[in-house]
């Protein structure tokens, strides 16, 4: 049931006695007030309205109550909520506006850009402007977003397999599809066309950097405190595999020593929340002693910008950054002997498969060391 009424309050008129002519649509008991884009007298109105005499105002509301009835029966057979923001965009544009791929994109990313510096960093931002171009440069900016078909996201996703790692792929996907799960949301999509895709998914990059590699950095000609910090604290992570973010937030009281002068930590990861148990192997102590027990940790940033430049300075095989140092503790772990459930422990991993999958390939070179060693 929908009703339309029309309105020119004296309340609402201004200094030269006009009044903005508004519009209250009840749609099966919910009512919208809406304000026109024509002012008239409330007087005028009232008698032209009250006489079945043709009128200009008569005919202006006349065509408004069409329009609406057309917007609202087109709202409900596209699946649109009718709601006073719906009518009013109709109003306004004429119609049903139909949001384009850039528009809904344009509208996603604001979300996200407000959400920097409380539960997102620039970096994740620029990922998400980022992997979201590719996608509309593949379906277009200017294609409506009700139009992109599973066919198409499918073609999408073996683009990028031809040009980018698996990793890589997973991760563009995984932006678009909170792209998509936002347009389905706000009803612009009635399906999500990714329902019925399969996302690739992604093997863990292996990542090692040798001893050699190790004894550069460690032996480095440092150029300055930043850069010697930076190699500090790159090495105390191989010694610890502690991220970035639980290394920052550690403090003097969180080394143990036992009776044996090993130490460790014991806390909860800020990832998580899980419980991780580091052993600290004899060069992250030599850290930790030679900065007092206070490691001179700095923004997640300059840490990987300094360690892109000890990168070109001693020319290491594998790219550093903040997280490998992590990666290059449970190697040495695993290739040691230590138990997968060990290793799990130490990292604060959630579950053993977590570690046995990131880790999966250390696996696969031990069964070919095995076998080579007894079959050949």
């Amino acid at each position: 049931m929908i009703n339309i009424s029309f309105y020119c309050r004296k309340c609402k008129a201004g200094n030269k006695g006009f009044a903005p002519l508004e519009v209250s649509v009840n749609v099966s008991g919910d009512r919208t007030l809406l304000t026109l884009p024509r002012k008239e007298r409330p007087e005028d109105f009232k008698k032209a309205m009250s006489l079945k005499k043709d009128s200009e105002i008569r005919r202006f509301c006349e065509v408004v109550r069409q329009n609406i009835n057309s917007y609202i029966t087109e709202g409900l057979a596209t699946g649109h909520t009718i709601t006073k923001e719906f009518l009013v965009e109709c109003v306004k544009n004429g119609g049903i506006k139909v949001k384009t791929v850039g528009d809904v994109s344009d509208e996603f990313l604001k979300i996200q850009e407000n959400k920097i510096g409380i539960t997102m960093g620039n970096g994740q931002y620029r990922k998400y402007e980022l992997n979201l171009g590719f996608f509309l440069d593949f379906i277009g900016r200017e294609t409506p977003i009700d139009k992109i078909t599973t066919a198409q996201v499918t073609a999408f996703i073996a683009e990028m397999n031809r040009n980018y790692q698996s990793a890589t792929v997973k991760s563009i996907c995984v932006r678009v599809k909170a792209l998509i799960a936002y347009a389905v949301g706000e009803g612009y999509i009635k399906k999500n066309p990714f329902n019925m895709v399969v996302v690739p998914k992604s093997n863990p990059r292996e990542e090692y950097l040798s001893d050699e590699d190790i004894e550069k950095i460690r032996n480095m000609n440092v150029r300055s405190e930043a850069i010697e910090r930076a190699r500090d604290l790159f090495l105390f992570q191989c010694a610890t595999g502690i991220s970035y973010s639980d290394m920052k937030n550690l403090k003097e009281e969180d080394f143990y020593c036992d009776n044996n002068g090993v130490y460790s930590v014991t806390k909860r990861r800020c990832k998580t929340s899980v419980h991780y148990t580091s052993v600290i192997l004899p060069e992250g102590v030599e850290v930790l002693k030679k900065y007092n027990f206070k490691l001179p940790v700095v923004s997640n940033a300059k840490y990987n910008l300094n360690l892109l430049k000890i990168e070109a300075i001693t020319g290491c095989s594998t790219h550093l950054h903040s997280h490998l140092g992590r990666k290059v503790y449970a190697t040495n772990l695993l290739r040691s002997g230590c138990s997968m459930k060990t290793v799990s422990k130490a990292l604060g991993h959630s579950s053993t498969q977590v570690t046995e999958a990131a880790y999966a390939f250390l696996r696969d070179r031990d069964v070919v060391k095995e076998v080579c060693e007894k079959m050949f």
